[in-house]
């Protein structure tokens, strides 16, 4: 799977948010990028996905998801990486928020 600059950049600004003192390198960075990657599952429908399709422009591209981390990947690249801010509305959030019994 090739990796493209711009998401081992977006992945080096995102992890550099929650770790400040970790350096990277180009090669390492990537590295993780491929293990998320090969961990990620295809994404499920969600608020967060629809956003981000809509934020394409519906580009023609496939979104894998491994814990909080969407992998966009076309044309077998993965051309971006990116945190999913919407995480907590996805509807799997929802069943487990409203499995309580009607009043």
């Amino acid at each position: 799977m090739n990796v493209t600059f711009h998401a081992v950049m977006k992945y080096v600004s995102e992890i550099w948010r929650e770790m400040p003192k970790r350096e990277y390198t180009f090669e390492s960075a990537k590295k993780k990028i491929e293990e998320l990657y090969e961990k990620s599952i295809p994404e499920p429908m969600s608020a967060g996905l629809i956003k981000r399709i809509i934020d394409n422009q519906f580009e023609d591209c496939s979104y894998f998801k491994y814990r909080d981390w969407r992998l966009v990947v076309s044309n077998d690249t993965i051309v971006t990486v990116e945190k999913d801010s919407f995480k907590d509305t996805t509807l799997g959030y929802m069943k487990k928020k409203n499995l309580g019994k009607r009043r």
